[in-house]
Parts: structure tokens; sequence; C-alpha cells
């Protein structure tokens, strides 16, 4: 044996000698901790002695003190530094070795069958002997210690493996597409095989790339999904397994964004709808294994998903969803909805999961047995819980539209508002809340966008209209009641929201049943006159005096509209002593004297203007007796 192979042999002895010792202090400090944890390292008490006398010229001894032994510290292994000349010399020139090595071959074998001193079938076996050859030596190597290098060598044999194979099939048509199917799967296992008995996550991303590349490198085969999506299926399942035990969280995400590219290959270039049923499956099953390879793999391990894994999460959700809508939009739109409203639920059932779990372990990490890789750090506490209840909230939010149209959109957003609200108050929840929020915005766009434009519209084009009995107004008092059962909760869940969002945001929510009721009574009324006023015979002399006087009694209309209504919310007001309410009806009331005076003075015939600002004066001089009423009573100040 020479002295290079006996002095690496004892730096490997001395390395494991030193990892043993570290892992031996490790488990007397475990032990230690657990015996002061369970009260089975307190000093017992001992009876006091008979007392002795005492010498006078002798002063007592002192007492000896009982105290724990001191925690030993257990010193990391010492791990040999790898400096940059190591690792040029170590494993940078083993790697261009290697590849300058397949090179060589490559040329020669090439220089060999131009001048035909080999034939086809020599040159393939030849290939595979130097492929195993180097699979056996990179084995070797690894055996006496020399990692790295041994990667290298099995890393090099397992690409001239499947070059080889490849020659076979597509070169030289020496073998058919299902021996050579066999055998480069037989390749990708093997090196797996390797992988794991080397520790090496480079050889595993070959062997996985390998794998991939398979179906790529035999071409066509038949249309039919089953070959390969079968075989995806049992690839993924593997690297997904080994992923899992080795913590090996690139590999999975490198498989998952191999299957995305094939299956999208596959599906643009072969798929007919006559394979829907199957297709379907088998892109579901791969769904759900890389959701067992994300969302459920860092739940189970209680460890914190990093941003990698977070977007891998997004990504296959979003993946599935627009491959499974293309699916379905061809063969059964009508079962959109439901398939929406499916992937929801099976991401709202993994948060909640999650969020059992980490009460689980908070409860646990009160008595120190919490598990994962640090007390309290569970997958429900991080933003591995707020993804998955997003992704449920996205796909839920999305499968009202999908099934539903019109006003049912508006009406189903506004229900789900409120639902949310009410679970995140109950659940204290601040992200569920602002996520009701959005929905409850998206509501209202929804309502403005599409109801109030359509009908609007309806009246223009088809010169008619039905008056507060319309989809409109039935979307419009949805939302209303949606708010003002938002402002309810929030009064009742008084301690489960903060003082400031309770005050702020249950006003706004009151509030903005109120205005919304407004502009929706506004609306009517404004669409009611407008189509009597498009209906008019403007032909005669008759009909512009007609319209005239429906353009008068328009906006005398909205003026008396506004003016009741202000006063009604500014006696509200001053009721509940929320000065919020009052300030909003002052604001109204300034815009409907505003209107009075620069729109309906110029505008309005005699009598329309004399019952504006008659109704105007008289209710301003109420509304100023009871505001001075209720200030007196409340001892000269605004509550509220």
């Amino acid at each position: 044996m020479s002295d290079d192979q006996q002095s690496g042999d004892l730096r490997a002895i001395e390395e494991r000698l030193e990892f043993l010792e570290f892992a031996v202090r490790e488990q007397i400090s475990r032990m230690y901790a657990i015996e002061q944890r369970l009260g089975l390292s307190a000093p017992v008490p001992r009876p006091s002695p008979p007392p002795i006398p005492q010498q006078p010229a002798q002063a007592q001894a002192p007492q000896p003190q009982f105290a724990p032994p001191p925690i030993p510290q257990a010193p990391k292994p010492h791990m040999p530094a790898v400096n940059l000349e190591e690792q040029i010399g170590g494993r940078w020139f083993n790697r261009i070795g290697v590849a300058a090595i397949v090179l060589a071959v490559g040329f020669f074998l090439k220089y060999a069958f131009d001048n035909e001193w080999i034939g086809p079938g020599l040159r393939v076996i030849i290939g595979l002997a130097g492929g195993v050859a180097m699979l056996l030596a990179g084995e070797r190597f690894h055996r006496k210690g020399f990692r790295s290098y041994a990667q290298g060598i099995s890393g090099g044999g397992a690409a001239i493996l499947y070059l080889s194979i490849f020659a076979a099939y597509d070169f030289y048509q020496l073998i058919d597409s299902s021996l050579a199917f066999v055998c480069m799967a037989l390749v990708t296992a093997t090196t797996v095989v390797l992988a794991l008995r080397q520790n090496a996550l480079a050889l595993a991303v070959l062997g996985v790339l390998g794998g991939f590349m398979t179906p790529v490198l035999l071409g066509g085969g038949r249309d039919e999904p089953t070959p390969l999506f079968g075989y995806l299926i049992l690839l993924d399942a593997g690297v997904i397994a080994l992923a899992y035990f080795k913590n090996w969280g690139s590999l999975s995400r490198l498989a998952f964004a191999a299957t995305a590219l094939l299956t999208a290959m596959w599906i643009d270039d072969r798929y007919a709808p006559v394979w829907f049923t199957r297709t379907f499956l088998y892109t579901s099953i791969l769904f759900l294994l890389f959701v067992t390879a994300t969302a459920a793999g860092n739940i189970l391990r209680r460890r914190r998903a990093n941003p990698f894994d977070l977007i891998f999460v997004v990504s296959n959700a979003v993946f599935y969803y627009v491959l499974g809508y293309h699916l379905i939009e061809g063969r059964s739109a009508a079962r959109l909805g439901l398939f929406t409203l499916l992937v929801a639920v099976l991401y709202f059932a993994l948060g909640e999961f999650a969020r059992r779990l980490a009460v689980t372990d908070a409860k646990a990490d009160a008595t120190g047995d919490a598990p994962g890789d640090a007390p309290g750090n569970t997958a429900g506490d991080t933003p591995l819980g707020a993804v998955l209840y997003g992704l449920a909230l996205l796909f839920l939010t999305i499968a009202i539209p999908v099934e539903f149209d019109g006003q049912w959109v508006t009406m189903l957003m506004g229900v789900e508002s409120a639902a949310l609200l009410w679970l995140g108050l109950r659940n204290r929840s601040e992200m569920t809340r602002g996520a009701a929020l959005v929905v409850f915005a998206g509501a209202l766009f929804h309502w403005l966008a599409v109801e109030v434009t359509e009908v609007g519209s309806e009246v223009v084009v088809n010169r008619e209209f039905t008056f507060i009995f319309n989809r409109r107004v039935a979307a419009a008092v949805v939302l209303v009641a949606g708010l003002a059962v938002a402002a309810a909760l929030y009064r009742r869940y008084e301690e489960e929201a903060g003082a400031a969002e309770r005050r702020f945001f249950g006003a706004m929510c009151a509030l903005g049943a109120h205005l919304l009721v407004l502009f929706t009574l506004s609306i009517e009324a404004f669409s009611e006159f407008q189509v009597r006023r498009i209906n008019v015979d403007l032909s005669v002399d008759e009909g512009w005096t007609e319209h005239s006087n429906l353009l008068f009694a328009q906006q005398m209309t909205l003026s008396l509209l506004w003016l009741v209504y202000g006063a009604g919310l500014l006696l509200y007001g001053i009721w509940r002593r929320n000065r919020i309410f009052r300030w909003a009806a002052l604001g109204l009331l300034a815009v409907t004297i505003a209107k009075v005076f620069l729109v309906d003075l110029a505008s309005l015939d005699r009598i329309y203007r004399i019952i504006s600002f008659f109704a105007l004066g008289a209710m301003l001089l109420v509304i100023s007796y009871l505001y001075q009423r209720a200030l007196r009573r409340n001892g000269g100040s605004g509550a509220g």
C-alpha cells in the first residue's frame, strides 16, 4: 500500500473518531438536559448532623454547597478546511479530467468509425464496457475514501452509458425503443443507487436528468398517454422519495420542472380529446405527488419553507390548474367551476392541517417536547401556511366567475368576503381579514363594471328599464348586507381585532353600506327618468316640453334624495354619537347645497326651482335646530 493511501486511510479514521467523540458528548449533554427537565438531577436533602462542639480558636468550617454539575459543552467536530488549492486540484481537475476523457473516447471512436476499424455492434459494446468500468472504478474510489473523485468518475460512466444506448437505438438501429427505454431506465436506477451510497447530490441530479431525457432521446413512441405518463409517475415517485429521505429539496424542484416541460410538450404536440380521461387522471396523480413533495413534506417535517419551496408550491398549483382548465374546457366547460372548487378545497385542507399541527406543536413546545427543526418552528406558523390559505382563497374566488356570471358573481363574492372576515376575526388572522377586504373590493368593482354598466346600456339600447326590481339592485342589496354584517362582526369581536382597526374599519363598513344604498337609489332614480326622456317623441312641440320637464324632475329628485338621506344620516350620527357619520352627512349636505345653488338654480324651471330651494331651506333649518339641541343636551360638546 502506498504512503498516500495509508495517510488517506489514517485521516479518514481520525475524522470518524472525532465525529464519534462529538456524538457521545452531544448525547451526554442531551441526557443531562432531560434529567434537569424531569427533576432527576436535583440535589437530595440530607439530615443535618448533630452539632459538633466548636473550639473557640477555630473558625466554623463552611458547609458544602451542592450544585448541579456543569453541562458539558460538546465541541464541534473538527472538519478539515478545504482551501482553494484543494478545490482546484481535488475537484475541478477531477471534473475536467473526466470530461476530457469522455471527449477523447468520443474523438477516438469517431476516428475509428470514419476509418471503419470497428463495426457498429462493437462500437456500442466498447462504450457500454467503458461506462460500466468507470462506474466500478468510481465505487472502488469511494470505498477508499476519495468521495469527490469517485463522484466524478461515476458521473462520467453514467454519461457514457446513456450515450452508448442512445447510439445503439438512434444511430445504428441495433435495438428497438422498448429495449432502449428499459436500458436507460436501468442506468438511471443504478446512478440513483450510487448517489445514495456515496451521498452525492450531484450524482443524483445526473441520474434524474438522464431519466427525464430518456423519453426525449428515444423520441416519439406511441401517441397515447399511458407509456409516457406511467413512466413519469414512477420516476417522479422515486425522485420525491429520494429527495424526502435525503433532504434534497432541489431534486424535487428539478423533477417538477422536467415533468412540466415534458407534459406541456406532449399535450401541445400529441394530445387528442379522446384521451381526456386518462390524461386528466395522470396529470392529477403527478400534481398530487408534487403536492406531497412540497406542502405535505414541509408540514410533516415541521420545517420552515424557504422561498424556493414557496415558489415550488405556487408553481405546481398554477401549472396544474392551467393545464386542467385547458383540458376540461375542451371537453366540458360546465365542470370548470367544480374543478376550481376542488383545488381550493385541497389547499384549504392542507392549510388547516398545517394550522392544527402548529397548535399541537405549540402545546408540546410548552413542555419542551416540540418536534421539528426548532421548538415552535412548525409549518403552520410560517409563510407556507399563508401560501396554502392564499391559494385556497385564490381558487375559491376564481371558482365564482368561472361557474357563474352576472349579478351572481357580485353576490357570491360579497358573501365570501363576509365569511372571510368572520373567519379572520374568529381566528385572529390579519391576513384573512385583509383578504376579505380584497374580495369585497373585487365584488364592488365587478358590480360597477358589469351590473351598473350593463343596466345602463339596456336603458340606452332597449329603451326600457325596471325600477328597483332588477339585477343591479339585487346585487347591491347583497353587498350592503355584507357591509352591514362586517360592521356587526367588528362590534361583536371587540377583543379579536385591535381597537384602531375595530373603530376605523367597523365605521367604514357601516358608512360604506349607507353610501352604497344612496348611490344605488341615485342611479335608479336617474335611470327611471332617463328612459322616459329617451322614449319622448321630439318630433312635436309637446315632446320638447315633456323632455324638459323630465330633465327638471330628474335633477330635483336627485337633490331631494341626497338632502333627505344626508339629514337622516346626520340624525343617526347624532343619535349614535358617531363623529364619522356626522361628518359624512355634513359632506353629503354640502354637496347637495352646492348642487342646488350651482346646478338647480341655473337649469331648473320656476316650479322645480322653488321646490328644491324650499325643501333645502326647510331641511337645513330642522337639521340646525336638532343639531343645536343635541349639543346643548350633551353639555356643548359633540360626542363620539
